[in-house]
């Protein structure tokens, strides 16, 4: 396969969080629980043993649970080449609070903060990895992809070099969040921060399509409109949004969207999933035991044949060479 000949790169991103009802949308300082730490270690190791590097995006209550340090710290202690601690900001679970108990949608985005109170959650939970966890975070991940205008120059001064928080061809302006229609894969630096996005992208029947919407997102959002002709041409191109997560994407399409973005010229892939997901009737995603087994399952076999098909090279997010 002429694909062999890419140089790519493969960062598995977990976002290593508490539980809470993704329904509800209720963003509470109190939503502190951690109940999948064993499935989460077990999982962690399974795919270490494949040959996987893991890029653990931690948020506050993960690292205060002490069952999740011990972990944690056991996985750096047994593979200090292939696990990386991020740092994943939720603005409504990390101090210092500004918004009594609970935060609303809008500040739930931390982009949505001031300056200064973006840098206070950020620094606060940078300093409390260093403290439990005894590493300093130089990947970030702003929780919800809550990435905004103040955010580079906050990681700059805290030391941190990678910003992994776009989120290509997605839209949360109706949850009053940042909009990234127009964001493709590409990796690239602002203000002396490597921007890497979660990988997102189009997959259609035609390649050729395929590839010419992947480097040109601002015309997705004309695709999308709701005309009758456009409907039936997104219907017989077979034309999909996703995200690079086994977390309602199935194997096939993960798949295609693997060769889809290397062959837009994105070679270097994040494969991100939530922490919870790996225990039953935590998220949307795997409510089921069936659901549980086909996510374990199917993101095993995607990245055995990442590996076989392309090569690849399964790296820490701070490891990335360009």
């Amino acid at each position: 396969m002429h694909s062999k000949i890419i140089k790519t790169q493969l960062a598995v991103v977990i976002h290593a969080e508490e539980e809470f009802d993704w329904t509800r949308n209720e963003f509470h300082k109190k939503n502190t629980q951690v109940s999948h730490v064993n499935e989460f270690s077990e999982f962690c190791l399974q795919l270490l043993s494949m040959g996987a590097a893991l890029t653990i995006a931690v948020d506050y209550p993960f690292v205060a649970d002490k069952n999740a340090q011990a972990v944690l710290l056991r996985l750096l202690k047994d593979y200090p080449n292939r696990v990386e601690i991020a740092s994943q900001v939720h603005a409504w679970v990390t101090p210092p609070f500004f918004h009594d108990n609970k935060e609303s949608e809008y500040h739930s985005y931390i982009c949505n903060l001031t300056a200064e109170q973006e840098f206070a959650k950020i620094k606060s939970l940078s300093d409390f990895i260093e403290l439990n966890l005894g590493v300093k975070p130089t990947t970030y991940l702003a929780g919800r992809y809550g990435i905004g205008k103040n955010t580079c120059n906050t990681l700059k001064k805290l030391g941190y070099n990678t910003d992994i928080s776009l989120s290509p061809f997605a839209d949360f302006t109706r949850q009053q969040g940042p909009d990234f229609t127009e964001t493709t894969n590409q990796i690239f630096s602002q203000n002396g921060i490597l921007r890497w996005p979660h990988t997102s992208g189009v997959i259609s029947r035609s390649l050729l399509v395929t590839k010419w919407l992947n480097r040109r997102p601002q015309y997705i959002k004309k695709l999308l409109a709701h005309n009758p002709c456009l409907q039936l041409t997104r219907k017989l191109l077979g034309l999909k949004i996703l995200r690079l997560s086994p977390e309602g994407v199935r194997l096939k399409d993960l798949k295609k969207l693997a060769h889809a973005q290397i062959e837009s010229g994105y070679p270097n892939l994040i494969f991100s999933y939530h922490s919870p997901s790996l225990k039953q009737g935590l998220t949307p995603y795997v409510q089921t035991a069936q659901d549980l087994q086909s996510f374990k399952q199917e993101t095993l076999e995607f990245l055995k044949w990442y590996q076989d098909t392309y090569d690849a090279q399964f790296i820490c997010v701070q490891d990335f060479t360009g």
